[in-house]
């Protein structure tokens, strides 16, 4: 029986519950654990930081798409689970550190954050404040204040988290109190440090084209001013094959970053997979200028968007498209026989609305342009909203949605259908992951 996404995703908070809950018994430093202090704040420490390794390592697992992404196809779900240890994780490794200056009587802020080099024992001691240092920074910068850190300079200070788990795991050997008298605690480093190798060395791999596939530019198309259409054909005879409503992340050069982009047709005779996406940040109007025969390196398929359609193929169907979201529906509607769907095509005006003449034909009465900056064209306009729906659709309840498009257009159309008691379970949204 195949596995859903879903099961497998419970099977992967299973193994790290099972993966932590042994770290309270790993750790026995003193008879006197609960009438001594000291002993108390020594033993805390050794627990919250194998706890905060743990953590931290699956953080950086989880991280590793090529890996993961071999198993899983919902990679967004994967990747909050990713987000949540980062923000949430990483505050034993931060306890760690004061645990231990309250068993030893030190200064915490001066124990914690101030490097002391004077010894062979203090060095080490520094190790494990560089890795503190390295967390500080990603937590900040991810979980404080994000939203005002644009993509790419976030992206550069996020490979500081790097450094935290080999400096963290440098500093254990030596000054761990468990390590030097516990089996399970040298269990924990040992098996800990192989893990971290053995996905450094994946990554590094990924980093340098492995595991992804050589294709090269067959043709590019204007769809719009905004929007093109990319033809790739491959240059091996491995071919990549996808479900609709995936997405992969074409990649330029070497060392280069990978963006996601919906995969908008594969031909199954040749391989050749076409993408449309839209010229709006430097990487893609960079790409819009890659003459035919360039090469682009392919990664994926990844997402489970829109499986539902293939396991339950007679449920009538509301997708609803802004902009470039509209790439995931396009091979649905022109090539399923699904009694009954629709299309909300939400556009600024009625020309930059990729494939609308296509859809439209297809759909018939069942397209709604909704545009808003476009009053004289013969169409909705303004936001998806309530009313919207019901002035269309027979039954709303009846229907199955699929949104993809801007988030604060998804989040609109979701309190929309929400509003109208659809029910959650009939709600499904895209999510790129980078």
């Amino acid at each position: 029986m195949k596995m859903t996404e879903q099961n497998k995703y419970r099977l992967l908070i299973g193994l790290i519950v099972l993966t932590i809950l042994p770290l309270p018994f790993t750790s026995q430093i003193s008879m006197q654990l609960f009438t001594s202090a000291p002993s108390l704040m020594l033993y805390a420490s050794s627990v919250l930081g194998y706890l905060g390794i743990v953590l931290l390592l699956w953080m950086y697992v989880l991280g590793t798409k090529s890996v993961i992404g071999l198993y899983f196809r919902d990679m967004a779900s994967v990747m909050k689970l990713h987000k949540w240890l980062g923000t949430y994780g990483v505050v034993f490794i931060f306890a760690h550190p004061i645990a231990a200056a309250l068993a030893y009587g030190q200064n915490v802020i001066l124990y914690t954050f101030v490097p002391n080099l004077s010894t062979s024992y203090e060095i080490y001691v520094t190790w494990g404040r560089f890795a503190l240092y390295a967390l500080l920074i990603v937590w900040l910068t991810s979980a404080i204040v994000r939203g005002a850190i644009v993509y790419r300079p976030w992206k550069y200070i996020h490979y500081v988290a790097y450094l935290a788990l080999p400096f963290a795991l440098i500093h254990i050997p030596t000054i761990g109190t468990a390590f030097g008298s516990e089996k399970g605690a040298k269990f924990y480093f040992f098996v800990a440090t192989i893990v971290w190798v053995v996905f450094s060395l994946l990554r590094f791999r990924h980093l340098f084209m492995k595991g992804k596939l050589s294709y090269s530019i067959k043709s590019q198309q204007a769809a719009t001013d905004e929007i093109m259409y990319l033809t790739l054909t491959p240059n091996q005879p491995e071919r990549m094959s996808h479900f609709r409503g995936q997405f992969l992340y074409l990649q330029m050069n070497l060392l280069g970053e990978g963006h996601p982009f919906s995969i908008l047709q594969q031909d199954q005779a040749n391989g050749q997979l076409t993408v449309a996406y839209k010229k709006f940040g430097r990487f893609t109007k960079k790409l819009s200028r890659q003459p035919a025969g360039t090469t682009i390196f392919v990664d994926g398929p990844y997402g489970v968007f829109t499986e539902e359609l293939v396991d339950y193929p007679a449920t009538p169907v509301v997708y609803v498209a802004g902009g470039i979201g509209i790439t995931p529906f396009v091979d649905h509607i022109l090539t399923d026989t699904a009694e009954e769907q629709w299309l909300f095509y939400a556009n600024r005006t009625n020309a930059s609305g990729a494939f609308a003449g296509t859809l439209q034909a297809k759909l018939g009465d069942h397209f709604v342009p909704v545009l808003s900056n476009d009053a004289s064209a013969q169409a909705e306009h303004g936001y998806m909203r309530a009313e919207l729906f019901t002035k269309y659709l027979r039954d709303p309840h009846a229907y199955h949605y699929f949104l993809c498009g801007p988030a604060k257009m998804m989040e609109v159309t979701v309190l929309a259908l929400l509003e109208l008691n659809v029910p959650a379970e009939q709600i499904h949204t895209e999510e790129f992951t980078y």
